[in-house]
């Protein structure tokens, strides 16, 4: 078995990936949610708050790699929140946590 390399050399895989979702979330959405895509005024994306709170009696929150508001070619508004998980091993408590 391999070691892993020194805490000095591990790369920050979660922030490379969220500015590259920064950077190209209009092909990054045309890709894998083209339709979706296609209906959203790109103009319009307003990056939001990371955190979001999901059971306010508990204080519990959670935090997503990114929450847009976007404005559809229709003229409504909406969020999108994305979260993507990179991981070097298979880990049992992951399908709990997403």
């Amino acid at each position: 078995m391999t070691q892993p390399p020194p805490l000095e050399q591990v790369t920050d895989h979660d922030s490379l990936f969220k500015e590259f979702l920064r950077r190209f979330l209009p092909e990054v959405m045309g890709f894998f949610f083209p339709r979706r895509a296609s209906e959203i005024d790109w103009g319009t994306v307003t990056f939001l708050d990371q955190e979001m709170p999901l059971n306010l009696p508990e204080k519990l929150k959670r935090i997503a790699d990114i929450v847009v508001e976007v404005r559809r070619l229709d003229g409504e508004e909406e969020q999108i929140l994305i979260h993507v998980e990179v991981e070097a091993s298979r880990k049992r408590e992951m399908p709990r946590r997403m």
